[in-house]
Order: structure tokens, then sequence, then C-alpha cells
């Protein structure tokens, strides 16, 4: 049977693709699909893994969930853990062969001395993973910041005359504005799942990241934010404080969207109107 990192290649193979291509599409680093098609999980977390897995499936037409678990790669062993079950393994041999007679008092001694290693490795993990959970619960405790439905956003776009009158509005607010700080954007992003993201600021800056469910980030810009998701519902959006929501209907990949101070104005012009009808 074959390995996932073989049908892998295989099935660029098959589409005529190349690593680069697939890297291109994907914006996963080339070092990493070959060590996924050689079967060798690449040194990153589980999620990062899992999500590169199912990038590079996703564009050559594979469903993973057709494989069995002993075909996918394993997740990475912390290097003190494997160290710890190495010199474990290499006592065992030598006292097999009867090269190194070991008294039994040393070695009931030797095996107390590595639980408790790899208890205090566990009591480490768990103590992160906490302080961990404790950070992301404060997080989604902080006030929600006023919501106005995308939709309205699109709605306003399509339709002349609010353009126009958002327009309008948005000239006398940037004329009370002109004097702000430099960095007037800031965008804020919530993950409902894993998800990539990439986002270019002020056509200079790149930010690029795979987000884990809940991970929250935010970015700060002059003039505009040009942003790709690989799934377009996976992260939700918040511009100074207005809520976006998602930015598109599918779970499609989006690429290119710009978000720029016209935005943000047109946001407030709507949020105006909003307020002035309730």
């Amino acid at each position: 049977m074959k390995s996932v990192g073989e049908q892998l290649k295989a099935a660029r193979e098959a589409k005529g693709l190349s690593l680069n291509d697939i890297s291109q599409i994907t914006r996963i680093n080339r070092k990493y699909l070959e060590e996924i098609e050689q079967n060798i999980t690449p040194q990153l977390p589980p999620t990062y893994v899992n999500a590169f897995l199912k990038a590079f499936a996703r564009e050559v037409d594979l469903d993973l969930n057709t494989l069995s678990e002993s075909q996918l790669p394993l997740h990475p062993i912390p290097k003190i853990l494997l160290d710890a079950g190495k010199a474990v393994h290499e006592d065992s041999d030598r006292i097999s062969d009867g090269s190194v007679p070991i008294p039994k008092n040393n070695t009931a001694e030797e095996g107390t001395t590595r639980q408790n290693k790899s208890m205090f490795v566990i009591l480490i993990l768990l103590v992160t993973g906490l302080a961990a959970s404790i950070v992301l619960l404060h997080k989604e405790k902080t006030a929600p910041p006023r919501e106005i439905s995308f939709s309205d956003v699109v709605k306003e776009q399509e339709s002349k005359n609010n353009v126009m009158n958002a327009a309008t509005d948005s000239l006398a607010i940037f004329d009370q504005k002109r004097m702000t700080i430099a960095d007037s954007l800031f965008l804020e992003g919530v993950a409902s799942e894993s998800v990539w993201v990439h986002i270019v600021i002020d056509g200079m800056k790149t930010s690029e990241l795979i987000f884990p469910p809940a991970f929250h980030m935010k970015w700060k810009a002059k003039k505009n934010f040009v942003v790709s998701i690989g799934n377009a519902q996976g992260i939700s959006f918040m511009l100074n404080g207005i809520r976006l929501g998602l930015l598109g209907t599918t779970k499609k990949p989006l690429r290119n969207y710009i978000i720029s101070q016209e935005t943000l104005q047109k946001l407030r012009a709507i949020l105006k109107e909003h307020d002035a009808k309730h």
C-alpha cells in the first residue's frame, strides 16, 4: 500500500504539476512539500502539518479521508522524550547481549529517574497548555465591538446613490480626522478553524500565517491591506472596531481582497445612517 506521500506525488504528477506549482498555489514552503512527499513529517506543530496535508491534497484532488492512519505521516516526537526512549532502548540491547551487566538496584534507580523526567516534561506541557487557554479565554471575554453586517456593505457598494452619499460623508470625516496618528487603519482577525492568511500592508510589509481555531491577530496600516485567504469562511475581520465579518460566501480561497481607507469611510457612513434610523 502506497504511503500518503507517494500518493500525493503520484496525483501531482498526474495533473502535470511541479512542486514549485503547488508551492505557489498553496503558499507552502517547497521544503515542507518535499518532506511530505517523502513521508517525512515536517518539524512543525501538528496543526500546521495537518493544514499543509489538506491544502496539498486539495490541489491534486486527493481525498485524505480514504487513507488509513497507518498511511499518514506521524507527528514529530519532542526531542527530550525521543532521547529518553533511545537511552532506554540502548540499555535494553546491552543487557540482552550480556555485554554490560547492570545490578538490579541501579536498573531500578535509572528507571525511576527516567520516569521522573517524563513526568516533569508532561507537567511542563500541561502548564503551558493551561497558560495558553487562560490567554484565549481572556481575549474571548473582552467586550464585543459594534457590529454591522458585511452584506450591508455589499449592498451599499452596489447602489450608486448610497455610494455617492457615503462618499460625501466620508470626505467630511476625512477632513475632521486628517490630523490623526499615521497608522490609522486597524484590522483584527479571529479564525473559526485552521486557515491560511496572507496580508500585504501598504504594498510593502507582508504577514503570512496559518491560524489555528480561535486564534486572534491584529495588523495596522496607513493606506490599505491586501488580503488573501485559503478559506474565505475560515476567519472573520473587524476594521477600526467595526465588524466586517466574513469576506466571502463560500469556503473557496479568496485572493487580493483590498481593505482601505475608503472601506472604513463607507462603513462609518453606513453605521451613521443605521444609528440615525434607530
